[in-house]
């Protein structure tokens, strides 16, 4: 598995750990839970009509398609997004950008740790290498934060 699938798989468990612990309060519109992902992960996100939005960027990827250099915004770069439900529990649904040897791994730690693949598919034919795009969601309703102790090794 590649160092940015890892790290992609860190910030989504470090993402749930913390979403779904708690901490302390910020005096700030956004949730105190959500800048602490943010704190954790020690990136930038967009908080916007109650929503935080982590980009995850494949920027390891060097992709040409059909013979064109493709930057990572043209379909090479995954998401998460965190929200409150109506009522109370968190909502986490994203996208992440795997190469082919990746699938099958990041895949089983998903599933084996009760977060749904909404999908899994391609976004483009005629490229360098295979990317394959794996749709998730999870609820804290599931108690999806016992994730981190298998994730976190990688």
């Amino acid at each position: 598995m590649s160092c940015s699938a890892r790290n992609s798989i860190t910030l989504l468990v470090a993402s749930l750990c913390l979403l779904l612990s708690g901490s302390a309060a910020f005096a700030q519109e956004m949730p105190s839970d959500y800048q602490e992902v943010l704190k954790y992960v020690d990136r930038k996100g967009d908080f916007k009509a109650g929503v935080l939005k982590i980009n995850i960027p494949r920027s390891d990827l060097k992709m040409t398609i059909q013979g064109v250099s493709t930057p990572t915004p043209f379909g090479f770069g995954g998401w998460l997004a965190l929200t409150k439900a109506t009522d109370g529990s968190d909502v986490m649904m994203g996208d992440l950008v795997l190469l082919q040897e990746e699938v099958n791994p990041v895949m089983s730690a998903l599933l084996d740790n009760g977060i749904d693949v909404t999908a899994l598919h391609n976004h483009f034919f005629g490229t360098n290498r295979a990317s394959i795009t794996c749709m998730f969601m999870a609820w804290e309703k599931r108690r999806i934060w016992h994730i981190a102790p298998s994730l976190l090794w990688i």
